[in-house]
């Protein structure tokens, strides 16, 4: 009997295993990838970098996309400080070209966990599912893997700061940007609702993300307008038909000869670029522009428009993450002139985030003009003021960012205002009430002015970030 139970309880064990309960002991191994100094990151990212950062590639223990145990990959970043404990930022990185464009080979974005360690953060950026040396094919803007890869790297990180006796304070800041906003949105809803206790958020940005998948992007799929990303499409495709195991061939979902190309891609002989291209071009040539539904099999559009629990539609409701209501302060940033993932995927998580009651949570639209890959900078940047300031409001002792004895006069103005007793470098910007930037200047003096002329009368903010410290205020506009 004794026996019989030993090996049940080994049976059960394994089940759990594989099941992906996961135990705390997630790191397997690091491997150092190279310190950048901090005058080399001042040089990209400018005067308000404080610190070198020292980058490891992570491999750590996850569930992968088949439910069974695999091994994942990352990249870790650490300021070069010392006694100093500082907050984690995990940064969600957008869609890369294929398995070997991710974070772990310092590619793939890479370089925003990098300013987060600059900026006094221990960042982490999973690499995903089937990317990096994880198992299998990359299940593309797919929630529940996204949080899950994610999760497994918080705990891995732990770890390997307390091996290597570098102290954290407890705090834990979300960011990621295009698909990395959609997985950065995933982590954040698991966390507050099943790990609140042992990854408490203290703030989440979420940036250009597609937070809709049935609704707002797949409404820009299958729209007649011109898609110059159909790539996107086709990885869509071959995600949920891989994950939800909607149909056994891929071509059942998508018309020839774009399945054939989207099986390349698939088996990993073409990257996404290369995809993307082909399926332009035949697109163009048969129909005189790309555009994305006109690679859907007539009769799947039919069904999924007709049957609003057509398994396709069922998935993509499943990987839906605006539906929900943060308790951490969260700021969603987006440019509505964005040519990739629709800007009407953050104004809809905005809306129903405030219907659902959410306290702290405010979209802003930080350059009306700017395309996605213009939108990176200045939604970035606002991240970085608001992390900041929460971390200013949070005030434990463990990482002094003090408030600066900055003087702004005249206010309220009307031509120009003047900002006297700046630190030695940073950065200043002036917002809208909407979030929008209107103007950003590096500190090159003791003093500032800042021009109004043209501006609409009403209230702005003005934000200082350095080294030195912070400094934040409400300029009123005459």
């Amino acid at each position: 009997m004794k026996k019989a139970l030993l090996i049940l309880n080994l049976v059960f064990a394994v089940l759990l295993l594989a099941s992906g309960v996961r135990a705390q002991n997630r790191l397997i191994k690091t491997r150092p990838m190279g310190t950048v100094t901090k005058n080399e990151l001042a040089l990209t990212y400018g005067p308000f970098v404080q610190y070198s950062i020292t980058t490891y590639k992570v491999w750590y223990l996850t569930t992968g996309i088949d439910g069974k145990p695999d091994t994942a990959t990352g990249l870790v970043v650490f300021p070069v400080v010392e006694n100093k404990a500082l907050p984690l930022l995990c940064y969600q990185h957008g869609t890369v070209n294929g398995p070997s464009d991710v974070p772990s080979e310092r590619r793939g974005g890479w370089e925003l966990a990098g300013v987060g360690a600059a900026l006094g953060y221990v960042a982490l950026a999973p690499d995903y599912l089937g990317l990096g040396e994880s198992r299998g094919f990359h299940p593309y803007v797919h929630a529940a893997t996204e949080a899950s890869a994610a999760i497994d790297l918080l705990y891995a990180t732990q770890e390997f700061a307390e091996k290597l006796k570098f102290p954290l304070n407890g705090q834990l800041f979300l960011t990621g940007y295009s698909q990395g906003g959609h997985a950065s949105m995933a982590l954040h809803r698991e966390l507050e609702r099943n790990y609140s206790q042992i990854f408490p958020v203290s703030a989440a940005a979420h940036l250009s993300g597609p937070y809709s998948i049935s609704g707002e992007t797949f409404k820009r799929l299958i729209s007649d307008e011109p898609y110059n990303y159909v790539g996107y499409t086709a990885w869509v495709a071959l995600s949920y038909n891989q994950m939800y195991k909607i149909h056994d061939n891929v071509e059942k979902l998508l018309k020839q000869p774009y399945a054939g190309m989207a099986m390349q891609f698939y088996r990993h002989e073409i990257d996404l670029s290369a995809l993307n291209q082909m399926l332009i071009d035949t697109l163009t040539k048969r129909h005189g522009k790309p555009i994305s539904r006109l690679m859907f099999q007539d009769s799947l559009l039919e069904n999924v428009s007709k049957n609003p629990n057509h398994p396709f539609l069922l998935a993509m409701r499943d990987n839906d993450v605006y539906d929900w209501t943060p308790k951490a302060p969260t700021r969603i940033f987006y440019c509505k002139a964005d040519d990739q993932v629709t800007y009407r995927n953050s104004v809809l998580a905005d809306s129903i985030m405030q219907v659902r009651g959410a306290k702290d949570v405010k979209s802003a639209d930080v350059q009306s003009n700017a395309n996605h890959g213009q939108c990176v900078q200045p939604a970035v940047l606002q991240t970085v003021f608001f992390f900041a300031t929460v971390q200013a409001q949070i005030a434990t002792g463990t990482r002094d960012l003090p408030t600066l004895p900055v003087r702004m006069y005249p206010n309220p103005a009307r031509e120009f205002t003047r900002l006297e007793g700046l630190p030695k470098s940073g950065q200043v910007m002036v917002s809208n009430l909407q979030g929008q930037i209107i103007f950003r200047s590096s500190i090159n003096n003791p003093y500032m002015d800042i021009p109004l002329q043209g501006l609409s009368k009403g209230a702005y903010f003005v934000q200082l970030l350095s080294a030195q410290g912070i400094w934040h205020n409400k300029l009123l506009v005459q």
